[in-house]
């Protein structure tokens, strides 16, 4: 294959780097911007405590200060780093989304096999803080390759540009945290440093279209094209869909409809073995120890390997499972001397299937709504993720695509490093999408002429102001669900606020705007409505605008003037740093700008 030229975006040198952390496993990748071939893009392959190359590690952290009376640890452990012993915290990422269902997994096998520290916090510890301990850790093991690389003088005076994914279907608030997360861990800390936010298939999509684009290459993308990427991880997969508009001089792409996911990553199937083991040998597995079964196991590590190896029929006819070392008899599935379980081939089929199931399903469902919006079928579908290097996943995929009209599957080199990889070319070349869809409906609430009839009156209010009668607490829904957005979309709304400044002082002259969301397809027309979540807060400080320049009236009822503040409100749903954010602006200058603030 011919080397694959990238074409850098902007000028002045620095360091690209890419920051994939994974719900089981995280990356990170590091490119010059001085750099033009493809495989310039370098992977941390040596991670702490582990002695072999790996693409990721895991995203598990223990804390020293839990271990002290144990004397097990002196300092914090992550990744390879942490033992089956250790009280660990794992899955973390995924406490940072309130809008993803976690019941599915209030289950004591499933705690048992994660341990305790499984989708729990440590005391006096948010989701937050342990998320950007964990990347912290991330950060310094960067920053020592990193002075490999470059020396520390040189790394000293280069800037970084950093790229963290995140899932596609993550809320804001999660997207916040991911972010302020990162900062707090020292990502985009040094002067110069700068932190982006990027969707994780669109970063696959980068480094999987990348060897299809320009001149002689194999199997090349066309204009047109409909492309959906499957990003199938341990914890979860995150699907979205793509169409191509241009691919000379540049790539061009835009979002074809809105993406989805599940709960239904790879270790849904390590779910699936525990609970056959239960099945089979009762109490004589229940009964060994907790670090002889959980993740991280000497068995566990064992069924991991053999999960590698699984390719369906045709592959091989059974796996041993070592060092599973019950008192139970000897039987046709289990060898006590040896301690072994012995899987049959239907055995890990029946582990696999139903999470390739619901794969399957969720493929179909977003392919059926992309050929609905783009009215042709879906030419490519892209699998990615350390998931998608499973053999038998990529078959079932193939004879999807088989009976889906011959659906060309692609599964790019090294899929498991894809992300982190596209990560780093997001920031080398620019290229991101021309077009994406608002996943929730926007906006906030203020007074509304209130409707006789309509309207209750406990919500009614008459504004001292202009004497008028108004309903607080309507909604005002400035972006629509599934609403066609550019990059550089911004929503303006005119605002105003009245005030009495005699009864105010400066520091109180602000406007406190509250940003909702509703991801329901019809949202509701009040505030209190169940599906409204809070946003962010948006300040406006009015404290340095002279009450000469604010209209103003006087209420003889009151006997005193009262002042109309009037000011501009912008939503950016793709602000700057690529996650939500807004900002107003009156009387000659911005007076807000902000990221979104969450409760």
């Amino acid at each position: 294959m011919a080397d694959l030229v990238i074409r850098s975006a902007q000028g002045g040198h620095r360091m690209i780097v890419g920051v994939d952390y994974g719900t089981t496993t995280s990356g990170i990748s590091f490119v010059g911007s001085d750099k033009s071939i493809l495989t310039d893009i370098n992977v941390i392959k040596s991670w702490p405590g582990y002695p072999y190359v790996a693409l990721k590690a895991p995203s598990v952290i223990a804390y020293a200060h839990e271990e002290k009376n144990r004397g097990k640890i002196t300092q914090n452990q992550w990744g390879f780093q942490v033992t089956p012993k250790l009280r660990s915290y794992q899955w973390t990422k995924l406490l940072l989304d309130d809008d993803i269902d976690l019941t599915e997994f209030d289950d004591k096998s499933v705690k048992e096999l994660h341990g305790d520290g499984f989708l729990a916090l440590p005391p006096r510890k948010t989701a937050k803080d342990v998320c950007a301990d964990y990347l912290a850790e991330l950060y310094k093991c960067m920053m020592a390759k990193l002075e490999k690389e470059l020396n520390a003088h040189v790394l000293g005076v280069t800037p970084l540009e950093i790229w963290v994914t995140m899932p596609a279907i993550w809320s804001d608030k999660a997207q916040v945290a991911t972010r302020d997360a990162a900062k707090k861990a020292g990502f985009g800390s040094r002067p110069g440093d700068k932190l982006f936010m990027i969707p994780e298939p669109e970063a696959a999509a980068l480094v999987a279209m990348k060897p299809h684009l320009g001149f002689g290459t194999l199997d090349p993308i066309d204009v047109g094209e409909c492309i959906l990427v499957c990003d199938c991880g341990g914890g979860t997969v995150d699907i979205a869909t793509y169409v191509i508009d241009a691919v000379k001089p540049r790539l061009k792409f835009r979002e074809l409809c809105l993406g989805m996911g599940g709960k239904c990553g790879s270790t849904a199937i390590d779910r699936n073995f525990i609970k056959w083991m239960e099945r089979k040998f009762g109490s004589y597995y229940t009964s060994l120890p907790l670090e002889k079964r959980r993740l991280g196991s000497k068995a566990m590590v064992e069924f991991e390997r053999q999960k590698r190896n699984f390719r369906g029929a045709g592959g091989q006819s059974s796996f041993d499972i070592e060092n599973m070392d019950m008192d139970a008899p000897d039987s046709d599935i289990f060898d006590r001397d040896e301690g072994t379980v012995k899987l049959s081939r239907s055995d890990m089929q029946s582990l696999f299937d139903p999470v390739m199931d619901d794969v399957i399903r969720l493929v179909s469902q977003q392919a059926e709504v992309g050929e609905r919006m783009s009215g042709r079928k879906l030419d490519r579908l892209i699998l990615v993720g350390g998931f998608g290097d499973s053999d038998y996943l990529h078959s079932k995929m193939k004879a999807w695509c088989l009976s889906h009209g011959n659906t060309q599957l692609t599964c790019p080199e090294d899929c498991q490093s894809a992300i982190v990889r596209g990560a780093a070319l997001r920031g080398l070349e620019g290229t991101r999408p021309d077009v994406f869809f608002a996943k929730r409906h926007y906006g906030w609430s203020w007074g509304e002429p209130f409707r006789e009839g309509i309207d209750n009156e406990k919500n009614a209010y008459t504004d001292d102001y202009d004497g008028k009668k108004y309903c607080r607490g309507r909604m005002h829904w400035v972006i629509s669900k599934g609403q066609e957005l550019l990059p550089d979309s911004v929503f303006a709304r005119n605002v105003q606020l009245s005030m009495d400044p005699a009864h105010t002082t400066l520091a109180e002259r602000k406007s406190t705007l509250q940003l909702f969301s509703c991801s329901f397809t019809e949202p509701p027309e009040r505030e209190e409505h169940y599906s409204c979540q809070k946003n962010g807060v948006l300040e406006t400080d009015f404290g340095d605008v002279s009450l000469t320049k604010v209209e103003s009236k006087y209420n003889s009822y009151l006997e005193r003037k009262l002042y109309m503040y009037r000011f501009e409100v912008e939503v950016r749903i793709k602000a700057d740093d690529g996650v939500l954010g807004f900002r107003s602006r009156g009387y000659g200058q911005q007076r807000g700008n902000t990221p979104v603030t969450f409760d």
